[in-house]
């Protein structure tokens, strides 16, 4: 079996102890641990090791080693092991001599000049440092580089991983990718990581780990049971039927079977009671979320139009997960985006001398966000974007209209099971764009579930939030009424009806025509928060239409001055594109508003 070797060491000077290594192993075992439980690799871990140990395990591995890590005390020519010194020429040998190996990791002060003899020794590659770094980065920059691996990355992938986590801490840190010998000499270079390659090994980078997950997929793995269980936690706090069965569930009395010698039995739900938690998991949640999660949960019946079996494991599956994944992160943006919109619109039609507090980096990473699309390859990834959020909203003083986001950037920049979920995710939105095996998909289903299931533990809170498609908007003014009163005629975008009715809402209060609200709570006209431009209904804009056709804004591609948007339900469909003097002129003419005022020019220069 393939061995990953992790040899940590710490100084005896407690002067010289580095504090976060302890912290960087005990991230790195977390992730690794139970993929090697489940057999695709032998995870050998030493906290403490000596030179002559090192040089027998290698030996002893010299077959099986696919990667190596050495993090602790270093400098340019050696390692230093419980305070002895392991010189770079010795060590090289060894680990030139195991055939397998793929990567060779030294995440110590100056390693840099160890990288031409490790690459001559037949290394294929070799990740170091160029200067002394601080031993708080080095341990971030680690755990999310193995993070990623854990999660199916690519060498590559986990790099540019790790090279986010830190230079988000820090800009003035520049990972770097080469595939030439560092040839660094006395000149230090203005980076502090750098992946080296020689130009004939670097498709190296695209390895990941043994994806060879043992499962018999009719007894081990049963497809979301996981998450439904944790669907039903996360909504448990705001829906009392979900709590009456949760705690159903809870009080059995499974104390008979013991009394019967029996206690290795256990409850298993029946159909109608599998089908009795559904349905109040989609009466849940927003109708968007609600309806992708109903083609994982529910097997299509016969003669429907949806051909796809996302119940079962495989490629189809493993998409879906994406697709509920990218759902859920555009609704909790678009939200944030919303009330920046509203904030700059207000200060803007009331001339106010109090300009939006923006900094240079969150204009950077909005016009980004903008630019590329945050489920199609994005430059900014959604750990990135909602940091930029969270600090504008502090700068400006913005009161979230959803309560719950703030807590969210710092789930995701913890070492959290919503952390490595998000990470996955992002490794998979890579690995979607090119070709997956079947055989890998499915291996990844069991992956992908843990994940999807640790990700909506933390977004029960959206049960709390409903949508509301405005069509259009009537003015009833009388003579012996003297205030006129505002008819909305609007679709209450419920997550469980098939065919959505027309409704009116009237008050002495106009909302905005042609728009899609997001509703908190009881619906009081002061609790709703308009979607748009990001959201849009499609109908709205058709005068016999009455089927809403939402759409969630995806990018604005400068080259054909279009603002791309995906359809909810079919997000892989072709795009509907909005150019200048079109139908949906109106939609484009909101984001320039938005953009003009944020970026101090508009996107589309039309």
């Amino acid at each position: 079996m393939s061995v990953i070797y992790l040899a940590f060491a710490n100084s005896s000077d407690s002067d010289s102890k580095l504090p976060f290594l302890s912290e960087e192993e005990e991230s790195i075992r977390k992730v690794l641990e139970p993929l090697s439980v489940n057999k695709q690799f032998s995870l050998i871990i030493k906290p403490s090791i000596t030179p002559d140990q090192i040089a027998a395990d290698l030996t002893n591995y010299r077959n099986e080693l696919i990667l190596f890590l050495y993090s602790g005390h270093a400098d340019e020519s050696v390692l230093l092991f419980d305070d002895q010194a392991a010189h770079a020429e010795g060590l090289a040998g060894f680990l030139g001599a195991c055939p397998k190996l793929r990567l060779v990791f030294l995440n110590g002060c100056s390693t840099g000049g160890q990288v031409e003899g490790l690459l001559k020794a037949n290394v294929a590659a070799v990740l170091a440092t160029s200067a002394k770094i601080d031993d708080n980065k080095a341990a971030k920059f680690s755990m999310r580089f193995f993070e990623t691996l854990a999660n199916q990355g690519s060498i590559d992938d986990a790099f540019a991983a790790g090279k986010n986590e830190v230079t988000m801490r820090d800009p003035n840190i520049k990972p770097s990718l080469s595939h030439e010998l560092p040839g660094w000499g006395s000149a230090a270079p203005s980076f502090i990581w750098g992946l080296f390659t020689l130009p004939d090994q670097k498709s190296v980078l695209t390895w990941q780990l043994p994806s060879n997950i043992e499962f018999d997929t009719d007894e081990k793995y049963e497809p979301n049971k996981l998450l439904i269980q944790s669907l039903l936690e996360s909504l448990s706090p705001y829906r009392k039927e979900i709590q009456t069965i949760l705690k159903s569930e809870t009080s059995t009395d499974e104390g008979d079977f013991e009394e019967m010698g029996e206690s290795e039995f256990q409850v298993v739900d029946t159909e109608d009671a599998v089908a009795d938690k559904i349905a109040l998991i989609k009466a849940a949640l927003p109708r968007p979320i609600s309806q992708q999660i109903n083609k994982l949960l529910v097997e299509p019946a016969p003669g429907t139009a949806q051909r796809k079996h996302y119940h079962k494991v495989g490629l189809d599956r493993l998409q879906q997960f994406y697709v509920i994944y990218a759902t859920l992160i555009d609704i909790v943006a678009f939200t944030a985006l919303s009330q920046i919109w509203e904030l700059t619109r207000v200060k803007d039609e009331n001339e106010t001398d109090q300009a939006v507090q923006i900094t240079d980096e969150q204009r950077k990473v909005l016009r980004q966000y903008f630019q590329s699309s945050i489920t199609k390859q994005s430059n900014v990834k959604f750990g990135d974007l909602m940091h930029s959020l969270e600090g504008f909203f502090s700068r400006n003083g913005i009161h979230y209209f959803m309560e719950e986001l703030p807590g969210i950037t710092e789930k995701i920049n913890d070492q959290t099971d919503f952390a490595s979920a998000v990470q996955f995710f992002e490794t998979l939105d890579h690995k979607l764009q090119g070709h997956i095996e079947e055989s890998e998909a499915k291996q990844l289903c069991v992956v992908g579930e843990k994940h999807l299931s640790a990700f909506v533990k933390e977004i029960g809170f959206l049960a709390n939030y409903s949508l509301v498609s405005i069509k259009a908007i009537d003015v009833e003014k009388y003579p012996h009424r003297p205030t006129p009163r505002f008819k909305h005629r609007i679709i209450n975008l419920e997550p469980t009806k098939e065919k959505l009715e027309e409704k009116f809402l009237v008050g002495k209060s106009s909302l905005d025509c042609n728009s899609v609200l997001l509703r908190k709570g009881l619906g009081k006209a002061n609790e709703y928060l308009n979607l748009s431009p990001f959201v849009i209904d499609r109908s709205a804009f058709v005068d016999k239409a009455s089927r809403p056709n939402l759409y969630f804004f995806d990018r604005y591609d400068p080259d054909s001055d279009a603002f791309a948007f995906k359809h909810v339900y079919q997000p892989n469909d072709p795009p509907l594109l909005i150019r200048e003097g079109e139908d949906l002129q109106i939609i484009k003419d909101q984001f320039n508003a938005f953009t003009k005022i944020l970026f101090e020019k508009p996107l589309s220069p039309a």
